[in-house]
């Protein structure tokens, strides 16, 4: 990971800041949402979307910037 994406990571004011980039993989967002990545694999509804991808790239599932920061202020319970 690049210096600026973890510096964009880091907490400020009290909120994450997201990176900016275009699609995430389920990876980058467990790890932005602190989730075992095993666990969300495991878990299809603790994904984003309940683990409906809004895209592939690569055969691999990705999520939007706009799908993923609705995902990340969401509790287990509301999931």
């Amino acid at each position: 990971m690049l210096n600026d994406e973890k510096r964009n990571m880091e907490m400020e004011e009290g909120a994450f800041v997201i990176p900016h980039k275009y699609w995430f993989r389920l990876k980058d967002c467990c790890q932005l949402k602190g989730l075992n990545y095993k666990t969300a694999c495991n878990r299809k509804w603790l994904q984003p979307n309940r683990g409906k991808e809004d895209g592939t790239v690569g055969g691999c599932k990705v999520w939007s910037y706009q799908t993923v920061s609705e995902w990340l202020l969401k509790t287990d319970s509301e999931i």
